[in-house]
């Protein structure tokens, strides 16, 4: 590592034409003409000006660059999620109380859990009397056409719902189907 440090934080060196390493004969085609030859395999040495007083700079520079990166991606990330994902925030109800509790049963497959919440919440907003008269009517339907979770497969493709770390009388419902 410190090599690598080094060699982009020293000045190159530099051998005056004609000298041993560097004379006529020696010189490979296609190398740069002029005043010095140049030993880095960088092509132009006046597009990088190292600070030769700090090696470590260099690298603290790297690092906040890949950082700042990293967070750009982040961000970036959180907003193409955020138009694909319905997001609800609900008042509590034993529904999305049962919801949130539902744990995966087969570690190999990740959308199980899922599709358990998506049937919990679903039966529980049909029974529950808070839910309007014409939303249980459809969620019942929706039940009764899907009695396995096999069926939601390519349909459901996320689904969560956890309380809120402020107000815990509110819960944050997100899904995605297709």
């Amino acid at each position: 590592m410190e090599a690598w440090v080094k060699q982009w934080t020293e000045p190159e060196q530099r051998l005056p034409k004609g000298s041993s390493s560097a004379s006529s004969g020696s010189r490979a085609k296609g190398s740069p003409r002029g005043r010095y030859q140049y030993q880095s395999f960088r092509s132009d040495p006046k597009r990088f000006k190292p600070n030769p007083t700090s090696r470590l700079q260099a690298v603290e520079n790297l690092s906040k660059s890949t950082a700042n990166l990293a967070k750009q991606t982040a961000r970036t990330v959180a907003t193409l999620v955020s138009f694909a994902i319905i997001t609800i925030f609900c008042p509590t109800l034993e529904a999305l109380n049962n919801a949130s509790r539902v744990v995966a049963q087969d570690p190999t497959d990740p959308l199980e859990v899922q599709y358990q919440r998506w049937g919990c919440l679903s039966k529980g907003l049909a029974e529950d009397p808070k839910t309007p008269s014409e939303f249980q009517q459809i969620l019942r339907a929706h039940v009764a056409a899907v009695p396995t979770p096999d069926k939601l497969k390519g349909k459901l493709l996320h689904c969560h719902v956890k309380q809120t770390f402020r107000d815990s009388e509110l819960y944050l419902v997100q899904f995605k189907v297709s």
